[in-house]
C-alpha cells in the first residue's frame, strides 16, 4: 500500500506589534494592538523584570517581550476591540 504524502505544517508568520508605553512615577501603562486575536488566545507573563505577550489567531502569531523593572507588578489587564492594555504597578 502506498502512502500519501505527508504535508508539512505551515509556520505561521511571527509579528512584533508596535507597542505604546508610558511610564509615570509610579505606574507604566502598555497599550499592544492585537487585532484579529481572541482575548481566551492571549498569554501574558511578568517574571524577573520581563513582560512578556504572546497571542495567535489561525493567521499569525504575536509576540512582544518588554523590559520592566524588577518587582513589578500587574494592576490590571484589559483586551476591547482588538487593543490589549495592561497596567502595572513600579516597585517601591
Amino acid at each position: 500500500m502506498i502512502k500519501p504524502k505527508e504535508q508539512k505544517k505551515a509556520r505561521k508568520p511571527i509579528i512584533v506589534p508596535y507597542t505604546m508605553i508610558s511610564n509615570s512615577k509610579k505606574t507604566i501603562h502598555i497599550i499592544c494592538p492585537l487585532q484579529g486575536v481572541a482575548e481566551e488566545k492571549i498569554r501574558i507573563d511578568l517574571e524577573q523584570g520581563q513582560l512578556n505577550i504572546a497571542a495567535a489567531n489561525n493567521t499569525r502569531e504575536f509576540i512582544k517581550k518588554i523590559t520592566v523593572p524588577d518587582g513589578s507588578q500587574i494592576s490590571s489587564k484589559k483586551f476591547h476591540e482588538g487593543i490589549l492594555e495592561i497596567l502595572l504597578d513600579r516597585p517601591s
